[in-house]
């Protein structure tokens, strides 16, 4: 009995130090990476790789023991974009599992060629267009089953002006660059033109190339004046206001310009001639009176009152009025304005003759553009009844005589007249610049 006591007593012991044994036994504490994989970085879809990557197991009693990574032990590298990727390594000892993580980097791919898929929408320029690129699509290559296409707006190039040594344009994307095809042509005169300066040409006119703007025509749209082209029609007077075709030329080009001139405005009405007189009981003729008529845009004009009614003036007595003995007072003008009143005689007295008292001879001198009118001149008009009238004495007449005086005087004119009762008198100028 005593024997098996202690028997049992020492199995207790040796029981007990069992125990004590297990409790004392070395676990891991964690893992940590020690070295990161030689390859951090990675291109879209490839496979990572551990290569060269190790980790630390750290131990309760501060031991470390260094354990290579192999593939077995990562989680899968997320490879399908540009940017920073975490990757879990488990490492499993005595069936337990322990964890950490490294990072690693999805970059881009360097391409590796570039190709024009299609070319850009503009690839004819003429020396001096800016060159434009839109519609420009080139493909991408990074592998052989990797490729993009990008456009011009992705692309790098100068600004640049077309010149006539450009075949190419030279565009970059990356480290690589790529020649764009193009062409370029000189700028040429591809015609003339012709336009009227002020929008109208006008009855009346004398056609004159200072009328128009005739120009070369580029190929690049733009134009430039010609200051020495021919014109067919130079000096014709516009007759009416019917269409009418006018020609111009500049050594082998030539063009034509459709026109329809319109109505000018009438500046200012000078009496040409009328009758000196009419008897008693006479009709009043409009067909007598002549009349010279300023345009604003055409030159003096010979007016012939009841035939040229495109100028829209009328006489103050109607064609066909029964004059009674006296004189008549005629006024000319149209709708808005009155421009110059005329007197005829009725009866035996009307002027016949001038008789000239003093400086009949003597040269009037005028500046272009200024009526003529005689300074040292003392004229008389010699009626039909024998009277006299003084008509002109330094600028005067008697009372109640009206004189209607001559036109503006233009360059090279000689002569000047001017009227009473429609009975002229010429006097000789000089017309000075």
């Amino acid at each position: 009995m005593k024997k098996l006591f202690v028997l049992a007593i020492i199995l207790c012991l040796a029981a007990l130090a069992v125990g004590l044994t297990a409790c004392d036994k070395v676990k891991v504490a964690k893992i940590e990476v020690d070295n990161a994989p030689q390859k951090t970085n990675y291109y879209i879809g490839e496979q990572l790789d551990t290569a060269g990557c190790t980790i630390n197991v750290l131990y309760s009693d501060n031991s470390v023991r260094t354990v290579d990574v192999t593939a077995d032990m990562v989680s899968a590298l997320d490879a399908s974009a540009v940017g920073p990727k975490s990757v879990i390594i488990t490492y499993t000892e005595d069936g337990v599992s322990y964890t950490t993580s490294m990072t690693v980097h999805v970059v881009s791919r360097p391409p590796s060629s570039l190709r024009v898929l299609t070319p850009p929408d503009k690839v004819e320029y003429i020396e001096g267009e800016p060159i434009d690129l839109t519609g420009l699509t080139v493909e991408v290559g990074y592998t052989d089953t990797q490729r993009i296409t990008v456009t011009e707006r992705d692309l790098s190039y100068p600004s640049l002006t077309a010149t006539t040594d450009m075949t190419s344009v030279t565009v970059g994307f990356a480290s690589l660059t790529l020649d764009v095809p193009i062409r370029v042509i000189p700028v040429a005169i591809t015609g003339i033109e012709a336009s009227v300066v002020d929008g109208s040409v006008y009855r009346n006119q004398t056609l004159s190339l200072y009328l128009f703007n005739v120009q070369y025509v580029y190929n690049n749209g733009t134009r430039a004046p010609i200051l020495d082209a021919t014109f067919a029609e130079e000096g014709e007077v516009v007759a009416d206001v019917a269409p009418l075709t006018l020609h111009f030329a500049k050594d082998s080009y030539q063009c034509t310009l459709p026109i329809t001139p319109v109505e000018d405005e009438v500046a200012a009405v000078s009496l040409a001639s009328a009758p000196y007189g009419y008897a008693v009981g006479d009709a009043f003729r409009w067909r007598d009176v002549v009349l010279s008529v300023d345009f604003a845009h055409a030159s003096d004009v010979t007016y012939t009152m009841g035939r040229d009614t495109y100028a829209g003036l009328t006489l103050s007595v109607a064609d066909g009025t029964v004059l009674e003995s006296g004189a008549l007072d005629v006024s000319v003008g149209d709708a808005s304005r009155t421009y110059t009143t005329f007197r005829v005689g009725i009866g035996d007295v009307v002027p016949v003759r001038w008789r000239v008292a003093s400086g009949g001879d003597r040269v009037v001198e005028v500046s272009v553009g200024s009526v003529p009118q005689p300074v040292n001149l003392m004229l008389y008009a010699v009626l039909s009844d024998g009277n006299e009238v003084l008509v002109w004495h330094r600028g005067r007449a008697e009372a109640g005589v009206e004189v209607t005086l001559p036109s503006a005087a233009v360059a090279g004119q000689t002569e000047a007249t001017m009227y009473y009762r429609g009975f002229p008198y010429t006097f000789p100028i000089r017309v000075v610049e």
